[in-house]
């Protein structure tokens, strides 16, 4: 179980100043296996979430909408991501490929978690 993670922490995966994580997660996580193959299941889901990048002058809040894993695979349902307005991107699908971690890490400041491809994205254009 997972409760009430404290984002900010992931702040030092990241070179200082590109970005800054806000809020928490929450969740409920199976991982079995070895390092070098593990298999994940469970569900993740945001409470307050954004991550805010100063040098791109950009702030992204994500939805508080659960992501499921299941055999390796994120599963998003209209997981929404918004910047300035509430005309959200909307992300729809699963991931092709199981999420994986290199055989070999000794990098921290470039944490590669693989995905196989990118995810769709979809927006509904909404005139103001």
């Amino acid at each position: 179980d997972v409760d009430d993670f404290p984002l900010r922490v992931a702040d030092v995966f990241v070179p200082e100043g590109w970005v800054n994580f806000l809020g928490k997660l929450q969740g409920d996580l199976q991982l079995r296996g070895v390092t070098s193959k593990p298999r994940v299941n469970g569900e993740v889901r945001m409470d307050g979430v954004s991550i805010v990048s100063k040098q791109a002058g950009a702030s992204y809040r994500l939805d508080d909408r659960p992501i499921t894993i299941t055999a390796n695979q994120m599963v998003l349902n209209d997981f929404s991501i918004y910047t300035t307005s509430d005309n959200p991107f909307v992300v729809k699908g699963t991931s092709v490929g199981n999420i994986q971690m290199p055989k070999r890490f000794t990098n921290w400041n470039n944490l590669p978690l693989l995905l196989a491809s990118i995810l769709y994205l979809q927006s509904t254009y909404v005139k103001s």
